[in-house]
């Protein structure tokens, strides 16, 4: 009897021992992972309560800022930030975030509605990989439209009969800009809003066949540079080759 109890002691101290160390070895594992997080911090935004998918977004409400270590670059690239912080009122996110969620550029609704005032028009014209800047570009930007087309044949000069006159091999092109004004990009396919931050890791995956497939770019012209634009590259069906060159916005008149 006595000697089961003077086991049982042995094994009472030894579980509490057992249970000293592994808090010891935690707290120092813990106290370890904090020194490692003590360099340099970046800040993001996270979710400061729980937001429904379509919900408008109130920063001072919706927001809370997060420190984060700094060497999450990818994290920090693709989240919301506190300096532009004013700049998503009223935007609308596109899924159920939990609170204390970062909120992700690729979060955002993109959503617009096209409008046309005046005598601006929408145009279409297709446009193959690289020569659409292969993905990159988006709505909002400015455009010039070049194109390339076989170089008009020079009349033949009156010879003296008999004179054997060569044939060109090769037919000759010349590339040039259909009109001096830029254009601005109203869609890229069905894209009518986007930015370049907000593409997501699956859209740049997907957009990178676009390097070589065709693309549908809608640009906002008046009824005359419509006409002008059909005229010079073929109707506008991709029968000869357009390029597009991007360009600034136009200056504002003063």
């Amino acid at each position: 009897m006595a000697e089961s109890r003077s086991n049982s002691r042995v094994f009472l101290l030894s579980s509490v021992l057992l249970g000293v160390v592994a808090m010891v070895a935690a707290f120092v594992y813990l106290e370890t992972g904090a020194s490692q997080d003590r360099g340099p911090k970046s800040v993001i935004l996270v979710a400061k309560r729980d937001l429904r998918s379509g919900a408008l977004l109130d920063p001072e409400k919706d927001f809370v800022e997060l420190e984060i270590p700094a060497k999450l670059v990818e994290l920090k690239s693709r989240g919301l930030t506190p300096e532009l912080k004013a700049s998503y009122k009223g935007q609308r996110i596109n899924r159920d975030i939990l609170a204390g969620t970062p909120v992700l550029l690729a979060d955002l609704a993109a959503a617009a509605t096209l409008e046309l005032r005046g005598d601006s028009r929408a145009l279409s014209i297709q446009v193959k990989g690289s020569s659409a800047l292969g993905g990159l570009l988006i709505p909002g930007d400015y455009v010039k439209v070049l194109v390339t087309r076989p170089k008009p044949a020079a009349r033949p000069a009156t010879l003296p009969a008999g004179t054997e006159v060569e044939t060109p091999t090769e037919a000759t092109y010349e590339t040039v800009i259909v009109s001096p004004q830029a254009f601005r990009v109203i869609a890229v396919n069905q894209r009518l809003s986007r930015s370049r931050s907000q593409l997501t890791a699956a859209e740049q995956y997907q957009g990178a066949g676009e390097s070589t497939s065709q693309q549908t770019v809608t640009l906002d012209v008046s009824e005359a540079q419509a006409k002008t634009i059909l005229e010079q590259t073929g109707g506008g069906s991709g029968q000869l080759p357009i390029t597009l060159l991007l360009c600034p916005p136009p200056t504002p008149l003063p």
